[in-house]
């Protein structure tokens, strides 16, 4: 092998890796695996200190199935789905909204909660997962519109009505 040929091809295959998958695409997807991580984590945490576990269980919840779940199917959807339906993405700028609001949502909500478990500040808490809630519903609808948009079909071009 000559030297720095390995270097090459690995940047080669970046560039047909990158031109193959939306950056944002691949954010959403490793979000989800970092998300799987954590919220495996506290589920164990959970069964080594079973105390009053109530907040914590709801942390792990949703970053299980807001962060792992659904930041997969995001991530999958962006990619799939447009592509299936032989067209392109309605809005990369709706994606890149949709990473950021989802992402710092779901995180402003897994600390709400175990803020509410750990600090019992629970009613300044509870108006943080409120904000975080609403945030996270509206990056929902981000989603449903982006995609909704990028698979609706076409009307078919309407033949001309010919007078008499």
């Amino acid at each position: 092998m000559i030297e720095g040929e390995g270097a090459r091809d690995s940047e080669s295959l970046h560039i047909i890796r990158r031109s193959l998958m939306d950056r944002y695409v691949i954010l959403f997807i490793k979000t989800s695996l970092i998300s799987f991580v954590v919220g495996s984590a506290l589920g164990l945490w959970m069964v080594i200190e079973p105390s009053d576990i109530s907040y914590f269980r709801s942390a792990h919840v949703h970053v299980n199935l807001l962060g792992f779940m659904a930041m997969m199917i995001y991530g999958v959807g962006y990619h799939v789905l447009p592509r299936f339906s032989g067209l392109t993405l309605h809005s990369r700028k709706l994606m890149v909204v949709h990473y950021y609001l989802g992402t710092a949502t779901l995180a402003a909500m897994a600390l709400a909660w175990v803020g509410m478990e750990m600090t019992r500040l629970v009613d300044p808490l509870r108006f943080m997962l409120a904000l975080a809630s609403a945030g996270q519903l509206c990056s929902i609808f981000l989603f449903f519109y982006n995609i909704y948009c990028s698979i609706k079909p076409v009307a078919p071009p309407q033949p001309s009505q010919q007078r008499a």
